[in-house]
């Protein structure tokens, strides 16, 4: 019977329940022999009432003793009655029934059935009788339907249903098998059944309404052919997202399959391999996992089956996908952890105990560079689930040298409302720790008072300066979770070595006061390795900003260099002790000298800022191929560096992170990785990827920019290519440059950084030969011959191993 089946599935359930541990009683209650009395199900007496009128069946459960009733279902006895649908049912022990119209007198029988916690099932019927007391003569019910073909296309048509005292207003279509309603309204019905390669039988009911509401019905049957030949579904991809996974989310196991029959398809997936994990929806397109908070660090393996038969027992297609759980990206370390290795980064001995900040040039084996492992990236799935966030940088307000009467805040808001995925402001720390602005002062002339005071609407703010950034960053963030992410950061700035970003961290340091304004970048560098459990900045993310602009000192020594050279060079004498012939020996950075412990952390350098392209000013031709050629993992940033109030602005550069998330644990993972690039001033929509292809035992395996690749291979494959978020950009003209460590000034008769290949149009593919040992690769996107976009780089060590996976940090 059909409706009997209502009740399976609550029974079912309960009787999981009571398997799985519902009843802690192991051992049935003493019984004695006689007092004992069966559980009784009730419905009540028979009822009748008139057509139109409402009742109410009520059923009583008696002598439960030890057990309760867990669920209850009512349901007519017969298909072929006066209730369908939803009429005639319900999951209450109370039934109220609104009685339709009858042509006579008519019976219906109903069912009651009682579900108890010991898993017995009761059961008990009764009869209600409508008595025909309004005038109306019910529509009588003709159909017809053309025999179904292989397409399993229903076509059935009522129109030959009349009504003997007035007219038929509307029509349903029912199918009783697949207990579903079909939206059609007219007398004929044209609907798609399953498709299956088995012959199936359907129960159709359709439904005449006239114009006094009253319902006739005829119910038919139809048949679908069995098709003598199947096609088994074809799985498209699987994947199991995000990737990696962290402990207490959600992981969401998606597969694309289709038949080339058509036929309704059905999925099961199960986990094969790593900690055994519940799989919600394991019979659909999309499950989910729930990763637990404790589970870290191992890989979840699983099995998707999809068939176009139930049974699974013929017509399966299978595929296996895995997942990466990792464990949450964090700069803190427990006692324990620091008791057992206090060099831990996020200990407060860290940065004491490693080596001295100016010392080896090359990381020793107690120091942790970006060279010494790969970033995580998808677990070989090549990058699914990550997506290509736009972030606008390097912000300014009057709570340093920005405009007056602007505060992070306002950065943070019209930064989201025009379209940013995340924002970093870094105001200058010169004045964090005080309340005074340093604003240009054409734009005090309404409030004086603000170009003293950096808000003066808010002086506690004024005060607390750097904690106020960070609780206007929260702010936002928080109104949009998982949208946008605003961050924190400040601008150390020296008129000798440079000025650089510092973003993320729990603590600043003014240049400004102490010997690394013009002195020494020692102190800067102490305090960036030093953990933030002393006051240091461990925990931060360095970017080089806008480099070779600080150049007074390094000018006026030039042009001293060229004056002394030429005295001598008149007098015939040497010049070769001329101290000045270099400029100022502190000039960008210390000459971008490489500093061995804080290798990990130094994470960009500025390569668009403002309205310009700074990068091929630089020595031999590109800042970012010297602080590369000397020993840095840089990818390139996109400066606004905006001390107006025109932040996310469409005709300011550009950061792109590729993150698996939209928070800020994922970004600052991004910016580790080096897995982000630049886009030039208004090429906001402009979006590439550069990518190193390997086999692998999966097949080919995509690595993005930003990773470090060990290879006994003699040559390596990238691929490139640029699109556009705008639809109506033809990216006509565009080009690729391959920029490498073999294509610097050591390597050619220019002394400058050349291409090492080149490609046209908007994808490019490059292989290269890779020198012994440490090799990298970075390209530069033009449009025509302007530099609209540059990525991280790929480095490569040729004659290394594979190296190992990078640690959260």
């Amino acid at each position: 019977m059909l409706y009997t089946t209502r009740i399976l599935l609550p029974a079912l359930l309960v009787s999981l329940l009571a398997a799985c541990g519902g009843n802690d009683n192991t051992t049935p209650p003493t019984r004695v022999e006689g007092q004992e009395t069966s559980p009784t199900l009730s419905a009540g007496g028979d009822q009748q009432g008139a057509e139109r009128s409402t009742i109410e069946l009520r059923a009583m459960v008696q002598n439960t003793d030890q057990n309760s009733v867990v669920a209850y279902a009512w349901f007519p006895a017969s298909e072929e009655t006066v209730f369908f649908g939803d009429a005639g049912r319900s999951d209450e022990s109370v039934l109220n029934l609104q009685l339709p119209q009858v042509n006579n007198d008519t019976s219906v029988e109903f069912v009651v059935q009682a579900q108890l916690s010991s898993g017995t099932v009761l059961e008990d019927r009764v009869q209600v009788t409508i008595q025909n007391t309004f005038d109306n003569a019910l529509p009588v019910v003709n159909t017809n339907a053309l025999p179904i073909q292989a397409d399993n296309r229903l076509m059935a048509s009522a129109c030959d249903s009349t009504d003997s005292d007035g007219t038929i207003q509307t029509y349903q279509w029912r199918n009783e098998t697949l207990n579903i309603q079909y939206e059609e309204t007219s007398c004929n019905l044209n609907v798609q059944l399953p498709n299956s390669p088995e012959s199936q039988t359907y129960t159709l009911r359709a439904i005449a309404i006239d114009n006094e509401a009253g319902l006739g019905f005829k119910l038919f049957n139809v048949t679908t052919p069995q098709r003598p030949a199947n096609t088994a579904p074809v799985i498209q991809n699987a994947s199991a997202l995000p990737e990696p996974v962290r402990p207490g989310e959600t992981l969401n196991l998606q597969v694309n399959a289709s038949d080339a029959d058509g036929d309704t398809l059905f999925y099961r997936w199960t986990q094969t391999d790593g900690a055994m994990l519940e799989i919600s929806n394991a019979d659909k397109a999309m499950a989910q996992v729930q990763i637990p908070p404790d589970l870290a660090n191992q890989t979840l393996s699983f099995r998707i089956e999809v068939s176009d038969r139930a049974n699974f027992q013929t017509s399966v297609s299978q595929r296996s996908v895995d997942a990466s759980v990792r464990s949450n990206t964090s700069s803190n370390a427990g006692l324990l952890e620091c008791l057992q290795d206090p060099t831990r980064v996020g200990c407060p001995l860290a940065g004491l105990l490693t080596a001295p900040p100016l010392g080896a040039q090359q990381p020793s084996s107690a120091q942790f560079s970006a060279g010494q492992c790969t970033p995580f990236y998808g677990g070989g799935v090549n990058g699914q689930g990550y997506s290509h966030l736009l972030g606008a940088m390097h912000e300014h307000t009057a709570y340093s040298d920005g405009q007056a009467n602007t505060d992070p805040l306002q950065v943070y808001q019209q930064t989201r409302e025009r379209g940013m995925d995340f924002v970093m402001s870094s105001d200058h720390s010169d004045n964090l720790a005080i309340p005074l602005a340093l604003p240009d002062t054409d734009n005090c002339t309404d409030n004086p008072l603000s170009c003293l005071i950096s808000d003066p609407d808010n002086l506690p703010n004024s005060l607390t300066k750097w904690r106020s950034t960070l609780n206007q960053a929260n702010q936002v963030t928080g109104e949009s979770p998982g949208l946008f992410t605003a961050m924190r950061g400040f601008e150390w700035t020296s008129d000798r070595f440079g000025h650089a970003n510092v973003y993320l961290s729990k603590h600043n340091i003014n240049a400004k006061l102490g010997p690394g304004y013009l002195v020494s970048m020692d102190l800067f560098w102490q305090w960036f390795v030093l953990s933030p459990q002393l006051g240091g900045g461990g925990d931060g993310l360095m970017i080089f900003n806008h480099p070779g602009r600080e150049d007074a000192l390094h000018g006026a020594l030039l042009q001293i260099g060229e004056g002394v050279g030429q005295a001598t060079r008149m007098a015939g004498a040497l010049n070769a002790l001329n101290v000045f012939q270099q400029g100022d020996p502190a000039y960008a950075f210390n000459d971008f000298k490489y500093v061995a412990p804080a290798d990990y952390r130094v994470v960009g350098l500025e390569v668009f800022g403002k309205g310009d392209e700074y990068d091929t000013d630089g020595k031999f031709g590109s800042w970012y191929g010297h602080a590369l050629d000397k020993g840095w993992y840089l990818g390139p940033a996109g400066s606004e560096d905006q001390h107006a109030t025109d932040w996310g602005g469409s005709s300011l550069p550009k950061t792109v992170a590729i993150t698996r998330a939209n928070n800020q644990a994922d970004i600052r993972e991004a910016f580790l990785a080096r897995r982000f690039y630049t886009v030039a001033q208004n090429e906001n929509a402009l979006r590439m990827t550069f990518e190193a292809v390997q086999a692998s035992t999966r097949g080919q395996q995509r690595l993005p920019m930003g990773s470090r690749i060990g290879t006994q291979d003699n040559t390596v494959q990238f691929e490139v290519s640029v699109r556009s978020t705008q639809a109506m950009d033809p990216l006509q003209g565009m080009s690729f440059e391959l920029f490498s460590s073999q294509s610097g000034p050591s390597t050619n008769e220019a002394q400058r950084y050349l291409p090492l290949q080149t490609q046209t149009g908007k994808n490019g593919r490059f292989t290269v030969s890779p020198a012994d040992g440490k090799n990298w690769y970075f390209v530069r996107v033009k449009r025509g011959d302007r530099i609209v976009a540059v990525s991280a780089p790929i480095w490569i060590f040729k004659g290394s191993e594979p190296l190992p996976e990078c640690a959260a940090l």
